[in-house]
């Protein structure tokens, strides 16, 4: 399936499926190891429809923590980012306060979005 054929693919689901329906599909297809292009398309509705489960969305990207690379390291602490903030995911939360060693702030987490966190510690290999 080539990127055009899974964007209508993905369209015609999204309107015959529950929005939590539809997230899970997302998640199965990524499970699948798609192409790098494909997988960024998924990924994209991933985190548009995160809110369906937001913990469930943070244990996908978890792993990209322990990735060899240091910028998947970072892609994946972006996207936690994202999910822990506001209380979303308490599991993404939660992975930020073992990495800072204390429960971060809403500023803590929004400074790491916009590029002015300590991200080095977190993604430099130990």
């Amino acid at each position: 399936m080539n990127k055009e054929e899974l964007k209508q693919h993905l369209q015609s689901l999204k309107k015959s499926l529950s929005e939590r329906d539809f997230f899970s599909v997302v998640l199965d297809m990524l499970d699948k190891n798609p192409s790098q292009e494909l997988r960024n398309l998924l990924e994209a509705w991933l985190m548009a429809y995160a809110f369906c489960d937001w913990d469930r969305a943070a244990r996908y990207w978890q792993p990209l923590l322990k990735d060899e690379s240091a910028f998947q390291r970072e892609r994946g602490l972006l996207h936690l980012a994202v999910l822990a903030r506001k209380d979303r995911s308490v599991l993404a939360y939660g992975i930020f306060a073992e990495l800072l060693g204390h429960e971060p702030s809403e500023d803590e987490i929004r400074n790491f979005m916009k590029g002015q966190g300590p991200s080095s510690d977190f993604t430099s290999q130990e």
